[in-house]
């Protein structure tokens, strides 16, 4: 008995284009097999979930609303650029400067913190100043510095950390006189006199007869004696003010006496010199030495007003009196 073998071929035939994905590669990056989908969406496997936006292969913007806006291309995420910092130092004052942070897509620039460290790379003691472009921290010892500059958004939240920068403070000290020389002019018994830098002198205290400046960078501060004797002309003197605290003048006796105050920055006044107005002390005479004026950290500029009084009384011997004080200012590196 014969068979018959029956073969039978399906042609199946189904139109339209194959499309293969393709990678997108550019210089910097490359996208593998991209998935296209004209809007929300995802393509997934048993490992893995890839999200897709509309367009993926097309840049530029797409349409908008009141409210929103659809941009088309690669997903778009927030971006922020930290402005530059730079930083100079100044006797003991470091001024730290920078240009504005950028930022767009999302995040705002609110403000800056500053950190400084003594280490490169901190740990920095961070300080938030506020959306501003400068900074300054002043009294810094000698020594190497480390700037950063951290941008925070609109929450308060750290965006950006710029470049470290370095400064160095350099070992500084300055001391100066506005006028080395002073007159108290005529004396009378009537009424106090006050020296003056033209040497015309005053019957009302003046606010200085001349100023002391002192600045240092030293860890250790400054220190300022005074050293000299009472107004003399010959073997006639002025009874200096005695003891050692501050002495209301007294016209009518015989009294010479030394006073300061502070005019700007900060440093301590030593008895008997730091007396309130119209109140005067020069310890004994001659004077050896006695502490003026002192700080034990580093200073910015400190500006002492130095004030000067004599009186004398109706049986002073007439002349013309003179003396020499000295000032030493000494500083600890």
């Amino acid at each position: 008995m014969k068979k018959l073998l029956i073969s039978l071929v399906l042609l199946v035939y189904l139109s339209g284009t194959l499309a293969l994905a393709k990678d997108l590669t550019s210089s910097h990056f490359i996208v593998r097999d991209p998935s296209i989908g004209t809007g929300g969406g995802y393509q997934s496997s048993g490992s893995f979930k890839m999200y897709s936006a509309g367009n993926l292969n097309v840049s530029g913007n797409g349409g908008t609303s009141t409210s929103f806006k659809a941009r088309d291309g690669f997903l778009q995420y927030p971006e922020v650029h930290s402005g530059i910092v730079s930083a100079n130092a100044t006797g003991s004052t470091i001024a730290v400067t920078w240009t504005a942070s950028t930022a767009q897509n999302g995040f705002t620039v609110s403000g800056y913190k500053v950190g400084i460290a003594t280490a490169s790379g901190g740990p920095y003691t961070l300080t938030t100043v506020g959306n501003v472009l400068g900074y300054s921290y002043t009294t810094q010892t000698p020594g190497d510095y480390f700037i950063v500059l951290q941008t925070l958004d609109a929450l308060g939240n750290v965006i950006a950390v710029s470049n470290e920068v370095t400064v160095t403070v350099q070992s500084t000290f300055s001391f100066s006189l506005s006028s080395s020389t002073i007159g108290f002019g005529t004396l009378a018994a009537a009424v106090s006199r006050f020296a003056t830098s033209d040497g015309a002198g005053t019957n009302v205290e003046p606010s200085a007869s001349h100023t002391m400046s002192v600045e240092t960078t030293s860890s250790s501060g400054y220190n300022v004696t005074l050293s000299g004797s009472t107004l003399a002309s010959g073997v006639n003197t002025i009874n200096a003010i005695p003891g050692v605290v501050p002495v209301p003048l007294a016209p009518g006796s015989e009294q010479f006496g030394v006073r300061t105050t502070l005019g700007s920055g900060t440093g301590t006044i030593a008895p008997p010199y730091n007396g309130t107005a119209s109140n005067y002390g020069f310890g004994t005479s001659p004077l050896n030495s006695q502490l003026f004026v002192s700080t034990s950290a580093p200073s910015a500029q400190a500006v002492y007003n130095v004030d000067y009084a004599a009186n004398i009384a109706a049986s002073t011997e007439a002349g013309s009196y003179v003396t020499t004080l000295t000032y030493v200012a000494t500083t600890n590196f």
